[in-house]
């Protein structure tokens, strides 16, 4: 699953622009927190999932 783990870096990049150069009204670190939220929530349980339908890797 190379390309969801290269997308999941994607939202919890900053591109580290000073504030004043950003859009008015954006709402890129509200969203970037909640990204990183919901991946430290979901991670685990989802590896767990896939595990249990397809079989762990080691298990081949």
């Amino acid at each position: 699953m190379p390309v969801v783990g290269q997308w999941m870096r994607f939202p919890c990049l900053d591109p580290g622009l000073p504030t004043r150069l950003l859009p008015s009204g954006r709402h890129g670190e509200a969203a970037q927190d909640l990204t990183c939220e919901l991946r430290e929530l979901l991670e685990i349980p989802a590896f767990k999932y896939v595990a249990s339908v397809v079989g762990h890797p080691a298990e081949r």
